[in-house]
């Protein structure tokens, strides 16, 4: 199995993908917010009291933040997180899930979600960060729908799913209603 491309890579082909599914389907085009600097992924760390696994980090150093991420979340940057919606959908979200008791649900760190939405992306805090100091990725809604070992292995399943995706959305556009004529 080839290595997988690097943090940048793979946020530069989700883009590429998303940016094709959007043109197809006729959604929101996806955007890459501004990297963050280094002194704001520190501001967040101490403001929210959590070591962003280095994966994550290298994230924020490529942009500050992943809009339309997924027709479900954004990927979120320190401004957004350090913004009072951010509190407040973070807190509304640890609510439903303990209602729903996950555990998983109640103690992940927040990385993406959109405003109202239930679906979002966690960093688990559940377990113990690995060797490199990571911690696994679930996408959860009021259940994990997909797991990985770390953020950045979630954005390699992230670009597959948007390469199946993309398929869809090209059978859906060429299966629509014929063309008019050219007059």
């Amino acid at each position: 199995m080839p290595d997988m491309p690097s943090v940048p890579a793979l946020v530069q082909q989700i883009l590429e993908l998303r940016t094709q599914i959007a043109r197809l389907l006729g959604t929101e085009l996806p955007r890459l917010l501004p990297p963050a600097p280094a002194a704001l992924i520190v501001t967040a760390e101490q403001k929210l009291e959590f070591s962003f696994p280095p994966s994550f980090r290298e994230f924020l150093s490529v942009c500050d933040g992943f809009v339309q991420f997924s027709e479900g979340f954004d990927l979120l940057g320190g401004r957004q997180m350090l913004g009072a919606d951010y509190a407040r959908e973070a807190k509304r979200h640890r609510d439903l899930a303990w209602q729903s008791g996950d555990r998983v649900g109640v103690e992940g760190f927040l990385i993406g979600m959109r405003p109202g939405s239930f679906r979002v992306l966690l960093l688990d805090r559940t377990v113990d960060r690995d060797d490199r100091g990571e911690l696994p990725a679930v996408e959860w809604k009021f259940e994990p729908l997909a797991r990985a070992r770390d953020f950045h292995a979630f954005l390699g399943l992230w670009r597959e799913a948007a390469e199946r995706t993309l398929v869809e959305a090209q059978k859906l556009a060429g299966s629509g209603p014929p063309a008019p004529p050219e007059r």
